[in-house]
């Protein structure tokens, strides 16, 4: 994955998840490929088994709150983003969509002081995306 096999790391994780039922990093790892790539059923599933088995871990609980943003559950997606907000929510893939789906809801001011707890100093392929939220909750 970290080479930019994606082809090759979805293969690998799908063995792996499959002959060590009880690691959950190839399972972690598969779900968010599914979501990267739009399988969003598949994604959903592995993670409300994760969620189960990792109550309250951050990655999981932004797997979640993105993939209920993309179904446009925003109710559920900014629960989901409250719940790591505090201690993670300076990180872009985090705070961004949190800002996102409070604006969609209509939450203007709470999008725009979650945009501004957004860490900046290393946002690499994510600065396009943090210029385009900017834009949309009108920062």
């Amino acid at each position: 994955l970290k080479q930019g096999k994606e082809q090759k790391a979805l293969v690998a994780f799908k063995k792996a998840s499959e002959v060590n039922a009880f690691s959950l990093t190839p399972v972690f790892n598969l779900a968010q490929l599914y979501l990267k790539y739009g399988f969003i059923d598949d994604a959903q599933k592995m993670f409300n088994s994760l969620s189960k088995q990792k109550q309250g871990d951050p990655d999981v609980l932004v797997g979640l709150g993105n993939l209920a943003l993309l179904r446009g559950d925003l109710g559920s997606s900014i629960q989901y983003y409250s719940q790591i907000e505090e201690v993670y929510g300076s990180r872009p893939h985090i705070g961004l969509n949190y800002a996102v789906a409070l604006k969609i809801a209509g939450k203007t001011a709470e999008a725009q002081a979650v945009y501004k707890k957004v860490d900046t100093r290393d946002l690499g392929t994510m600065r396009a995306y943090y210029k385009k939220v900017a834009s949309f909750i009108g920062m």
